[in-house]
């Protein structure tokens, strides 16, 4: 008989009644044992009418689902949440990082120069259970795109490289970031997007509309950047340049410059904007996971 279910509860409702009744029929009975009868009896009705209104309740709000969590033992256990794998995992078999063309649900309407290219890092397909932070890469066509994709693979972030348009606006990078969570398995938070001084308009609106996303920016080649407090910003470019930026004001407070050779801008971009974001996160640990019981 389940310790939620309706038949014990009627049982010790029908208990109740049949005390009740029975301490009234003996009240004025059983001689000189009156006086015990009818202490009894008011206790034993008081006791069975605490346990029905206590079962009833347990029933609405399962403190103790089943008989063996009245000794503890509620059968808790850890268990490890299924993450929810993307479209993209289902193209990735290989263990090193990939680079993927994405054609998104919606992927037109961002109005970019072609489909954006998907780099998951080495060990994505293995730990299938881990989401992963992201990089948005906002690149000028030639050059730049190739060389963002080779800084990717080095990171351990998924990152998105993607050439805007004059047509691409903040709103529809708003909906390519959403759609990267359904597709690939990236964490929600503490992004990265890093954007070249061409494209830095843009990343700097795209940080601001979506606060909590984007923890930092990074822009390769020396540019002016305003962005909401708390965002940290870094500013990529080869070794005289640098030492000038250092000390130009116009850069604006708080903005770190990196010194790089002219081959390895992108490396030394990607590797800082990695460096911003979260580790890898392993699937959460739910607790507890409780004790299944079925109710009459």
């Amino acid at each position: 008989m389940s310790l939620t279910g309706l038949p014990l509860i009627t049982l010790a409702l029908l208990a109740t009644g049949a005390a009740i009744a029975g301490t009234l029929l003996l009240w004025y009975r059983s001689g000189r044992w009156r006086i015990l009868t009818r202490t009894a009896g008011v206790l034993l009705a008081e006791v069975l009418v605490v346990l029905s209104v206590g079962l009833i309740v347990n029933r609405v709000d399962a403190f103790y689902p089943s008989w063996q969590a009245l000794t503890g033992d509620t059968g808790t256990a850890v268990v490890t949440a299924t993450q929810k794998a993307g479209r993209l995992d289902r193209t990735v078999h290989r263990p090193g990082a990939a680079a993927l063309t994405w054609h998104a649900e919606g992927g037109p309407a961002w109005r970019l120069a072609g489909p954006p290219t998907v780099v998951l890092p080495t060990g994505y397909a293995a730990h299938t259970s881990a989401s992963y932070p992201a990089v948005l890469d906002l690149v000028d066509p030639g050059p730049d795109r190739t060389a963002a994709v080779r800084a990717a693979k080095s990171t351990s972030t998924i990152t998105v490289v993607a050439v805007p348009t004059t047509a691409t606006s903040v709103s529809a990078l708003s909906s390519l970031s959403g759609q990267l969570c359904r597709d690939a398995r990236a964490t929600a938070v503490g992004w990265a997007i890093v954007a070249t001084p061409r494209q830095a308009g843009l990343a700097e609106r795209v940080v601001a509309a979506l606060p909590g996303r984007f923890s930092s920016l990074v822009l390769v080649g020396r540019a002016a950047v305003h962005v909401p407090p708390g965002i940290e910003v870094a500013i990529v470019n080869t070794a005289t340049a640098a030492r000038h930026g250092s000390t130009d004001t116009r850069l604006g407070a708080g903005v770190t410059v990196l010194a790089s050779t002219v081959a390895s801008l992108w490396h030394t971009a990607a590797g800082w904007a990695a460096g911003q974001t979260s580790l890898p996160l392993a699937a959460p640990k739910l607790l507890p996971s409780s004790v299944r019981t079925g109710r009459a």
